[in-house]
């Protein structure tokens, strides 16, 4: 069954990169003693239209990029982060930036939809029950059923996090080679294995990095600031 599942994020992670989508992607299943659940394929992207939109207003305005999530993007127009899209549109009136922002889950469920129409084909004439929903990571992670209760198997980071996650490694295993664990900001506690394949698809070691990547004090930022 391990098998079998991990094969779904394989395939939904290749999907991703022939995209050029950066995010990640792995299976759960839920714990044996609790009531049915179904068996989940979580996949992450990061909207780039979002983040174009997020980026010009932290450079512009100045604002807060640890409290950047929430705030309201849609007035940010395409012609804002590229001036030079009137010469080529004739200063047209239409500006689709919004719409793909807020479409961007759509990419994300119909690769999904296609991992799973490819990996479930049969001779039998099998079908199987699906449904979909879309949140953000951090809206994903409170969700104890979903995110808590279950085994995460074998994570597929692609694109942008692929090659951040690579270079990660590769910083953490030369400090620990020149200086051990003990004065490492994270993995002081030696709980690492001597080979970096042995976490490449580790989703603990993955949700690590990301807290790292985000913010080493993302637990305590808005404590700090609000001092």
């Amino acid at each position: 069954m391990l098998d079998t599942v991990n094969k779904l994020s394989i395939y939904a992670a290749q999907l991703m990169e022939s995209k050029h989508i950066s995010g990640f992607v792995y299976v759960s299943q839920p714990w044996e003693e609790l009531p049915l659940l179904p068996n989940s394929l979580v996949i992450a992207g990061i909207n780039p239209y979002k983040v174009s939109k997020l980026l010009k207003l932290i450079k512009n305005k100045g604002i807060d990029i640890y409290r950047s999530e929430n705030i309201d993007t849609s007035g940010i127009k395409l012609k804002d982060i590229l001036p030079e899209i009137d010469n080529v549109h004739n200063k047209s009136t239409e500006d689709y930036l919004e719409d793909f922002s807020t479409s961007w889950i759509n990419t994300l469920q119909g690769i999904s939809i296609e991992t799973f129409k490819t990996m479930t084909i049969n001779s039998e004439n099998i079908t199987y029950e699906t449904d979909h929903g879309s949140m953000t990571w951090d809206q994903y992670q409170k969700l104890a059923l979903e995110d808590v209760f279950v085994h995460n198997y074998d994570v597929r980071p692609t694109g942008l996090l692929r090659v951040l996650f690579q270079a990660y490694q590769e910083i953490d295993y030369k400090y620990l080679t020149k200086f051990g664990y003990e004065n490492h900001s994270t993995h002081s506690h030696g709980d690492i294995s001597n080979y970096g394949i042995d976490n490449w698809y580790n989703i603990s070691f993955f949700r690590d990095f990301l807290d790292r990547l985000y913010d080493e004090l993302h637990n305590f930022r808005f404590d700090i600031n609000d001092a």
